[in-house]
């Protein structure tokens, strides 16, 4: 809109001259000795504008057009001034701001910046050598394509964007669905021999009966619908943000290494003291997920979008405090997918490529 207003006055035979403070501009034009002034704001939060600085300005700038001597560009010695007329358009989205400002002074127009409306209150002037008319027609067709902007831009937003598609971690948190979906079907996933017959984790089994797939296996084995459910809308987000910095293969492989490294520590750490368990689900990776983000994290200066490394911590250390003060919870299978996850990360990364 700015620029769409400075073609205009350009059009009308304005001149433009450059002031300050840096977000004014003074667009002149001589006819007859007068100079026709507009004087240009383009308004923020940080701006400060009152009455007196108002008319200080619009002093200055008399003074400018009265005692040029032929400084100003387009109006020479020759061309006398007897008259300076000014007119503020101020553009800005705080037109409160300015309502006190149109009741102390005159010679205020605004442009209220997101309807692109032109407010002109009763004691202003109903024109300025013919500008409203001008004015106006512009922020209609201003008005008119920011619509249909708009809509494009809803519409685009409807579509799917499927380049922008984070297809393994969608992959992954399908076929954990998946799995659970037709087990369920043809048995009960609480059950720890229905579970064991199809997957899971027993040490015992591992390692006496050599199933080492079970540590593979396990990982897309979910103990009832709840586990199934915490675990897939955190991986649906954490993954989704790890697949885009560090790209699909690389993910998938601290996905899956996460997942082997978290179910081989629990299963060490049961045959050490003997206290065996049936281990199902997919937190081990998830955990390894967790740990590549805190390393990005980390080597990204402590942020990347809404994820910190405070944020990352603080939700490790809840869920780890929660594993162990909970009956149930694998934590050492967390605890070895979190350590495998952020190793994979500091061997796998190499900056960030890719941008949101």
């Amino acid at each position: 809109m700015i620029a769409e207003i400075d073609q205009m006055l350009k059009a009308e035979g304005y001149r433009f001259l450059k002031v300050q403070p840096e977000e004014a501009g003074v667009y002149y034009r001589y006819e007859n000795g007068t100079v026709e002034v507009i004087l240009g704001l383009l308004d923020h939060s940080a701006f400060q504008m009152n009455a007196a600085v108002c008319a200080s300005m619009k002093e200055h700038i008399r003074e400018l057009f009265f005692l040029s001597h032929g400084r100003v560009p387009g109006i020479t010695e020759e061309m006398p001034v007897y008259q300076v007329d000014i007119l503020c358009l101020a553009i800005t989205d705080q037109v409160e701001k300015y309502r006190v400002l149109c009741n102390e002074m005159r010679g205020i127009w605004l442009v209220e910046a997101g309807t692109k409306r032109l407010i002109i209150y009763e004691n202003q002037p109903g024109d300025f050598y013919g500008l409203q008319k001008r004015l106006l027609n512009l922020l209609d067709q201003c008005g008119e394509q920011t619509s249909a902007r708009a809509q494009k831009q809803e519409k685009h937003a409807l579509q799917i964007d499927w380049r922008g598609m984070t297809w393994v971690n969608t992959g992954l948190v399908a076929v954990n669905i998946l799995v659970w979906i037709v087990m369920e079907l043809f048995g009960n996933t609480e059950d720890s021999q229905y579970l064991l017959e199809h997957g899971a984790m027993y040490p015992l089994l591992v390692v006496s009966l050599h199933e080492w797939y079970r540590l593979f296996t396990c990982m897309f084995v979910h103990i009832g619908f709840p586990h199934l459910v915490n675990n897939m809308i955190v991986l649906f987000f954490t993954g989704d943000r790890l697949e885009r910095e560090i790209g699909k293969v690389k993910y998938l492989l601290i996905y899956l290494l996460s997942g082997l490294g978290g179910s081989l520590l629990s299963m060490v750490y049961m045959l050490k003291t003997g206290d065996m368990a049936v281990s199902a689900g997919a937190s081990g990776a998830i955990f390894g997920v967790i740990g590549a983000l805190l390393y990005l994290v980390i080597r990204n200066k402590g942020r990347i979008g809404t994820l910190t490394t405070r944020g990352l911590v603080l939700m490790i250390a809840l869920c780890l405090y929660y594993g162990f003060t909970a009956t149930g919870v694998d934590n050492w299978c967390h605890i070895g997918g979190l350590v495998m996850g952020f190793l994979l990360a500091v061997l796998l990364y190499r900056g960030n490529p890719r941008k949101d």
